[in-house]
């Protein structure tokens, strides 16, 4: 946090001075005297508030809020520079400046929170870097500081999740050993107590037989520790440079630059922290195979698989199933490993294994 010159202080800490006083109908010069006596403070109100009546009962409380509920009751505002207060009416440029870097949040989240205690002339700029910027009134300016401190206060926990995305060759449920025919029930048991022991002994089964028989193949494999609310990204496969082009009024054909398209398997993988031992698991994963071009132009099959899951930690989940007939082309399609039949079915399924890490990965 940065503060500004002695004269300018940035925003306030609450006054280690308590009292406790009660007054019925004291007039404020006499009250804000009494107040800079006991609390070893100055301070000053516009001239036509002097004669203002204090109602107030208050028992060991700072000075900074004793004055606060004072000004709020007087329909003005209280400011402080150094241990000078000023109750009154200030102008939109009479702001404080309030300047930190906030590493919880990202720069849209930490400005929407800031925007909800921002005043009618407050302003609020955040930067990627975390860094946020604030200028508004002083007593606004210490909501938000007492807003961001509780933010960052909050553990920011990290996660690992495994990703198994599986090919299998449907029809052949004896030779593998295992029964893959039951997806759709084990992906309604998701938050069913059994749902880890089916699984984790479904997954198993077909990691096995994923190393001794062609009708499995592992399409991939991802390991992600992700922070809270952060992201992460795996991609495998082929980066096409599409060269863009230009035709002049001569009819002069120039290559003015070049699209890069991903191929093969891209998971986009996000995490947010529940509570407890569970969390929210974002997952985005495609899968893009060249298949031809058309006139220099890039022709890609496309699959592509959303989801939104609550999750535990220690947990084993099938999060998704996507049941493909390939044909006998075996360049047609990304999931196409082996020669195979023009009626072959196969069913893409993704798995997933998550764990919970107390504090930030190092």
């Amino acid at each position: 946090m940065l503060k500004e010159e002695k004269t300018q202080t940035a925003y306030l800490k609450k006054d280690s001075k308590k009292l406790s006083l009660s007054t019925q109908g004291m007039e404020l010069n006499k009250f804000l005297r009494w107040i800079s006596d006991n609390g070893n403070v100055s301070v000053v109100a516009e001239s036509n508030l002097d004669t203002r009546l204090v109602v107030l009962d208050v028992v060991n409380q700072p000075v900074s809020e004793i004055l606060g509920v004072v000004a709020r009751r007087l329909g003005v505002q209280v400011t402080r520079s150094g241990t000078l207060y000023f109750l009154g009416d200030l102008k939109p440029e009479d702001r404080g400046v309030y300047v930190r870097k906030v590493t919880r949040l990202d720069a849209d989240e930490v400005y929407q929170a800031v925007a909800i205690l921002l005043s009618e002339h407050g302003r609020c700029v955040t930067y990627p870097d975390g860094m946020c910027l604030v200028g508004d009134r002083v007593e606004v300016i210490n909501k938000i500081d007492e807003l961001l401190n509780s933010i960052q206060a909050i553990p920011a926990d990290s996660w690992v999740v495994q990703y198994y995305v599986l090919s299998v060759t449907e029809g052949h449920e004896k030779e593998l050993g295992v029964d893959i025919s039951s997806s759709l029930d084990l992906a309604f048991t998701l938050h069913n107590g059994e749902a880890d022991i089916l699984n984790n002994g479904l997954l198993s089964a077909l990691i096995r037989a994923e190393k001794s028989t062609t009708l499995i193949d592992m399409v991939a494999q991802p390991l992600m520790a992700m922070l809270d609310g952060k992201q992460a990204t795996f991609n495998n496969g082929e980066i096409l440079r599409v060269p863009q082009k230009t035709v002049s009024d001569q009819g002069t054909v120039t290559t003015t630059g070049y699209e890069t398209i991903n191929t093969g398997l891209t998971l986009v993988s996000s995490i947010r922290d529940l509570g407890g031992s569970k969390a929210k698991l974002k997952t985005e994963l495609t899968m893009a195979q060249l298949i031809n071009y058309i006139e220099d132009a890039p022709v890609l099959s496309n699959d592509s698989f959303f989801t939104e899951v609550s999750i535990e930690s220690g947990g084993v989940y099938l999060i998704g199933s996507l049941n493909i007939i390939n044909t006998s082309d075996r360049n047609k399609h990304f999931l196409n490993s082996y020669e195979i039949s023009s009626q072959e079915k196969r069913q893409i399924q993704i798995y997933v294994k998550a764990h919970k890490i107390k504090g930030e990965i190092i």
